[in-house]
């Protein structure tokens, strides 16, 4: 059982927090993975704050984005709580290919400061070559 940012939103109401996770007091955290749920959202909390299991690990049949086909036109009906999962997948997209153009854009900034060092070395490497093949004759 995998899933992709799993402190990033909770997974009963879908509500995204990348940034902003709920307070302590008002969050559980799963003792299988790092999600996130709101204590609101939790409907039985007669366990102690150490016990809490998501959803995706405390019910086997758990499934995110559980769709059902019409049996007459293969159309899946969009209510709104597909509508939250859909949303919340997608913000969570979006800032995640944010997050990795920015580290991309850091990275090339880096290898180009590299290569304008580089080229200076050997500019230097060659002037200094020249000088000493200039001696030679």
């Amino acid at each position: 059982m995998h899933y992709s940012h799993p402190d990033s939103f909770c997974p009963t109401c879908f509500d995204v927090f990348l940034h902003n996770p709920p307070l302590p007091h008002l969050r559980l955290l799963c003792k299988k993975c790092p999600s996130i749920s709101h204590l609101s959202c939790v409907p039985d909390v007669a366990f102690t704050f150490d016990d809490y299991l998501c959803p995706l690990y405390s019910n086997p049949n758990f499934t995110f984005f559980c769709v059902t086909p019409n049996h007459v036109n293969n159309a899946i009906k969009i209510n709104p709580h597909l509508v939250k999962q859909l949303v919340a997948a997608a913000t969570i997209a979006s800032e995640s290919i944010h997050n990795t153009a920015i580290m991309a854009r850091y990275n090339a900034e880096i290898r180009v400061k590299e290569a304008v060092v580089a080229k200076a070395e050997a500019t230097e490497v060659l002037r200094r070559f020249n000088m000493l093949d200039n001696y030679g004759h």
